[in-house]
């Protein structure tokens, strides 16, 4: 869309996303890895909830995907978690490098 407001908007969720809700989901996932699933803390999953949320409006579709799915499975899955969790982590730092690099932000 050519519409200096809405590019305005889309820059300010870019920012919102890689600024925020990455860095709020590496410290929760940073604090849980290492735990058993049933002692993670909501932080994580509200982080994992916030990541879902606007990753399709930044064009990160496969990383709200991942994370809708993760929210899916958070009750029943337990144990299965963590590699999940993990991989999310991992496509986000790649995804984190190739905005820095386009952005000139890294």
């Amino acid at each position: 869309v050519d519409d200096k407001e809405w590019q305005l908007m889309l820059a300010e969720f870019n920012q919102h996303f890689w600024l925020r809700r990455v860095p709020a989901f590496a410290k929760a996932w940073a604090a849980c890895s290492a735990l058993d699933p049933s002692l993670w803390s909501n932080e994580l999953k509200q982080a994992i909830h916030g990541l879902a949320g606007v990753s399709a409006l930044i064009g990160q579709d496969a990383l709200g995907d991942l994370a809708r799915h993760i929210e899916q499975l958070w009750d029943s899955e337990g144990a299965s978690l963590p590699p999940k969790v993990q991989e999310l982590a991992d496509r986000l730092a790649i995804a984190e490098c190739e905005y820095a690099a386009k952005t000139g932000s890294g």
